[in-house]
């Protein structure tokens, strides 16, 4: 009967061990969850402000004679 309790004994030990590694994972995902989840809103946020920048130049060309815009883009 021991033996039996000692065998029951190890292997919940081992389940412990287990269960505080799948912990560990569980965080090291939920941190890199949350850095891109932040970097997405970051580049949500920059896309959002260079269309916002680009409507916004536009209006300004529509604005300028046709003598004075360029047929090409410089690069």
């Amino acid at each position: 009967m021991k033996k039996v309790i000692n065998t029951l004994l190890d292997k919940l030990a081992e389940q412990a061990g287990e269960v505080a590694t799948c912990k560990v994972a569980l965080a090291t995902a939920a941190e890199e969850s949350a850095q891109y989840y932040k970097w997405w809103q970051d580049e949500v946020a920059i896309t959002k402000e260079l269309k916002a920048t680009v409507i916004r130049v536009e209006g300004e060309l529509a604005g300028v004679p046709a003598q004075y815009k360029s047929n090409e883009v410089s690069g």
